[in-house]
């Protein structure tokens, strides 16, 4: 797949941030998607329903990874998880998706995981 650009992710909300290896992983529950994220979310829909076609009821799981310990760092890089609401065995993984985001939107990414550091780290 190729790289993505997104220039925004829309209204995001922090559940939990794991950092390991140079990673530090979001996970983002999504209440709003911005228009280049939801043309991706609806490629890998297609790609999925192809594989599941029998699946009526589907969701979404979205991570982002900040990766900045490594030789092509700091990026950002998505996983998308597509399951069935009904059935969480019927799921399928889309990871390492390389995106581009926008210098505001990579702002706002990276001060939500600041926010979640400081959350889990100091207890602020």
């Amino acid at each position: 797949m190729r790289k993505q650009n997104i220039k925004e992710l829309g209204v995001i909300d922090i559940d939990k941030v794991t950092s390991n290896n140079g990673r530090i992983t979001t996970f983002i529950p999504i209440k709003v998607i911005g228009n280049e994220l939801d043309e991706l979310l609806d490629t890998l829909q297609a790609d999925f329903e192809e594989k599941h076609p029998e699946v009526e009821n589907l969701t979404f799981t979205v991570n982002i990874t900040y990766i900045y310990g490594e030789m092509d760092s700091p990026r950002f890089e998505l996983e998308v998880i597509v399951w069935d609401e009904n059935n969480d065995k019927v799921a399928e993984f889309y990871d390492e998706i390389e995106i581009n985001l926008s210098e505001q939107a990579t702002k706002e990414v990276k001060k939500i995981i600041w926010d979640a550091l400081g959350k889990s780290i100091f207890n602020l």
